[in-house]
C-alpha cells in the first residue's frame, strides 16, 4: 500500500528511474502476498523504464523477477521473449541477475520440445553465476540444473552433487530464496528416490521454513506435499484432512 501511495505521488511529479525503483518494491511485495498477476504486472513495468533509461541490469533483474510466477504446463512466448530481451541487453558481463535470468529463461522453455537447450541454458547459468561470484545466483541456478536433471532419470548421482552444492551456498548466501532452493532439492531427491523417511524430514524442514517466512506460496507448496506424501503412503484420512 505505501509503495502505491508513493507511485500515486510521481503522477504529479514524474521521475522514471525513481518510478522503476518503487515499482520493482512493489513488486515484490505482491509477490510474498500471493498476488503474482500484480506482481508481475509491477516487473514488467519496472523493465520498460529500465530498457528506456537504457539501465541493463535493472532490466535484466525487472525481467528475470516478472517471470517468477508459478506455472504450470504453460509456456509463455511474452515471458520468453522480455528474458531474451534482456538477457541481449546484458551483454557479456557476468552478474548475478544475468545469471538467474538465463537460468530462469530455461525454466520458461519446460514443455518444449527443446530438452538440449534448456540444458545448455541451465549450465550456461551456473557458469555465469560462479564467474560473477553471486552466491544467491548460484544458488538459484544450481536448483535449476537440478530441476532439469529430473528429464534424465539416470542422473540420481548428478542431482546428488547439486543438492549438496546448493547446501553449500545457501549458506554462503544467507537468503530466504536460497535455504528454500536447498530444501526444496532435497525434497525432491527424496520423492523421486521413493525414500518416505527422507521425504518427511524434508517436508518438515520446508514447513519450518515456510512459518517463518509467511509467504502464501511456500505455506501452500507444504500443504500439498503433505497431501502427496500422505497419499503415497495410504494415509487417506491424513491427506484429505490436509487438503
Amino acid at each position: 500500500e505505501l509503495n502505491e501511495r508513493a507511485l500515486s505521488a510521481l503522477d504529479t511529479r514524474p521521475d522514471l528511474k525513481r518510478r522503476g525503483e518503487l515499482l520493482m518494491r512493489l513488486g515484490l511485495a505482491r509477490s510474498r502476498a500471493g498476488d503474482h498477476a500484480g506482481s508481475r504486472a509491477a516487473f514488467e513495468e519496472a523493465a520498460t523504464i529500465a530498457r528506456t533509461l537504457g539501465m541493463r541490469v535493472e532490466m535484466t533483474r525487472a525481467a528475470f523477477l516478472s517471470a517468477l510466477a508459478p506455472e504450470t504446463g504453460l509456456v509463455d512466448t511474452a515471458r520468453i521473449e522480455l528474458l531474451e530481451e534482456a538477457l541481449r541487453s546484458a551483454g557479456d558481463t557476468p552478474t548475478g541477475p544475468a545469471a538467474m535470468c538465463t537460468a530462469r529463461l530455461a525454466g520458461a522453455t519446460w514443455g518444449t520440445e527443446e530438452p538440449a537447450r534448456r540444458r545448455q541454458l541451465a549450465e550456461r547459468a551456473v557458469q555465469i553465476a560462479r564467474a560473477a561470484d553471486d552466491p544467491e545466483a548460484l544458488a538459484y541456478t544450481l536448483k535449476t540444473l537440478h530441476f532439469l536433471c529430473w528429464e534424465e532419470a539416470a542422473e540420481e548421482s548428478a542431482r546428488a552433487r547439486i543438492a549438496d552444492e546448493l547446501e553449500t551456498e545457501a549458506a554462503r548466501a544467507a537468503s530466504s530464496s536460497a535455504r528454500v532452493a536447498a530444501i526444496q532439492a532435497r525434497l525432491d531427491d527424496a520423492v523421486l528416490a521413493g525414500d518416505s523417511v527422507r521425504t518427511r524430514a524434508a517436508i518438515e524442514r520446508y514447513a519450518g521454513l515456510a512459518t517463518e517466512l509467511r509467504q502464501p506460496y511456500h505455506i501452500w507448496c507444504v500443504g500439498m506435499h503433505r497431501t502427496m506424501q500422505a497419499l503415497a503412503e495410504g494415509r487417506l484420512a491424513d491427506a484429505e484432512a490436509s487438503i
